[in-house]
């Protein structure tokens, strides 16, 4: 007879269990998210009063790089998404945070204002969109089949932002711009071997987008690509572009005026300016809350409750005229604006796949410039011709119920259900 310590000994040792690179991947995508898009517009604020100074110049003009480079990141929207097709994710992400390296350090030393825009709209422009709105999304969409909303509304959720200002100014107080624009081209400089950590698909690494143990296996990677005039004929894209755009120009325009229609509602400058305070903290909670709600309802659904929370926030904020009311208020504004990525994310994921998700949302990121651009000026317009913003609030709230009303057409099962039949149109 055998020796049992023996036969124990001579037992094959079962392999290690991997663990699943998902919630790895949504971590680095947090990164990218934060530093490259949500750091860069934050910091903007504080640097704008020294480039006014330092290159004589309008408040106006110095104002100009910001338009430029909401510019720049929608018209490159498109061509990035379309990148992703041929080029490693972590490629982009990498060459993103170089493109930021590189132009930070240029802007240190930029002695002109077309310098200026210029290196906003082809550098800074450029390292958002290959490290930030496109490159972030899609690594979440492809690792995620179940549990997407929460992983999207943990990736792209902006927490850098509550202390991206603050920790700007101070480096601006220290040693001007040339100290902050160089303490940013350092950072990203630092984070270019960062993104190698990037994993393209699960498949890459012998695993599964994670999904319901019912769900079909079909690796992401050979997922049929759709066409552009499949995804520009559907009308569900043009709903979810409408639906976003709306409720990107409703945070726009609070972020430029908010401040304004409080104190224009009683509040004083001081306590006004908490506004957008209160809103930053509400679009903290309100990504991860409707994460979770996207998992639980569908995006689709999701985007209804969103938009009339919105819709009744905005008529709230409008009666309000004393400052506990109007914080709450302001709160539960930017949870109603702040999932606003999250959502366009999971919608075009939900109704187009991972495969040609950078794709359709490079194309629906472009069709939200008019949106993000022309909000806060009619604001003002609309202010100018009544001298109040009563006509705003009632243009805000209008359109919001309009979106509204698209998503719920997208709710609907022909515009909610993945396409297929589209899914062999050729690739154009």
């Amino acid at each position: 007879m055998s020796d049992p310590a023996q036969r124990e000994i001579d037992m094959p040792t079962p392999p290690a269990q991997v663990p699943f690179y998902g919630w790895r991947m949504v971590g680095l995508a947090f990164l990218t998210y934060n530093l490259g898009l949500t750091v860069v517009i934050n910091a903007f604020g504080p640097a704008l009063p020294v480039l006014q100074r330092e290159l004589g110049l309008s408040r106006a003009a110095a104002s100009l790089p910001f338009g430029v480079l909401l510019l720049a990141m929608g018209v490159m929207a498109p061509f990035v998404g379309n990148l992703t097709q041929r080029f490693k994710l972590r490629t982009l992400m990498m060459t993103g945070s170089a493109c930021h390296a590189l132009g930070f350090a240029l802007l240190a030393f930029a002695t002109t204002l077309p310098q200026v825009l210029l290196l906003f709209a082809v550098m800074i422009g450029a390292g958002c969109c290959l490290m930030a709105i496109i490159s972030a999304p899609t690594l979440i969409s492809r690792w995620f089949e179940r549990d997407r909303g929460k992983a999207l509304g943990f990736g792209l959720v902006q927490v850098f932002g509550i202390a991206a200002a603050p920790l700007a100014a101070w480096l601006v107080s220290q040693g001007g711009r040339q100290l902050l624009f160089l303490c940013l081209a350092g950072l990203f400089a630092a984070m270019i071997p960062v993104m190698r950590f990037a994993i393209e698909f699960p498949e890459d690494v012998g695993q599964q987008p994670r999904r319901d143990a019912e769900q079909p296996v079909v690796a992401v990677a050979v997922q049929p690509l759709l066409g552009n005039r499949a995804i520009f004929t559907d009308p569900a894209f043009w709903l979810i572009s409408l639906a976003i755009g709306i409720v990107s120009a409703a945070g726009t325009a609070f972020t430029a005026h908010g401040p304004a229609m409080a104190a224009a509602n009683g509040i004083s400058p001081t306590l006004a300016s908490t506004m957008l305070s209160g809103a930053g903290i509400g679009a903290l909670f309100g990504a991860l809350l409707y994460g979770w709600l996207i998992d639980r309802i569908g995006p689709f659904h999701a985007l209804v409750l969103v938009l009339l929370q919105a819709a009744a926030t905005w008529f709230l904020f409008s009666l309000v005229t004393s400052p506990g009311p109007m914080i709450l208020v302001s709160v539960l504004l930017g949870a109603a604006m702040g999932p606003a990525i999250t959502l366009h994310s999971a919608c075009i994921n939900e109704r187009y796949g991972a495969a040609s998700f950078s794709r359709v949302i490079g194309y629906s990121y472009f069709t939200k410039i008019p949106f993000m651009f022309g909000s806060a000026p009619l604001a003002g317009k609309l202010f100018d011709m009544s001298g109040s913003y009563a006509s705003t609030y009632v243009v805000m709230i209008a359109a919001l119920l309009l979106a509204g009303g698209a998503a719920i057409m997208l709710s609907m099962p022909r515009n909610s259900r993945r396409i297929g039949t589209l899914a062999t149109s050729p690739v154009l």
